[in-house]
């Protein structure tokens, strides 16, 4: 995403990651939690439309 801002919580994001493979990330509506989440993602399924999954190298 060309116009993404990184947030405070990116580099405890990697950290968990790195030791647990998984996380959850819970918070109000329209924070970020999504766009943040899919900066670290292997790959991403979106369940309501699970035609648009998408695999990152």
């Amino acid at each position: 995403m060309a116009n993404y801002k990184p947030r405070v919580i990116e580099k405890t994001i990697a950290n968990r990651l790195r030791n647990k493979g998984a996380i959850l990330l819970e918070g109000a509506k329209w924070c970020g939690k999504t766009t943040t989440c899919e900066q670290h993602a292997a790959s991403i399924l979106y369940m309501s439309t699970p035609e648009w999954t998408v695999k990152k190298n």
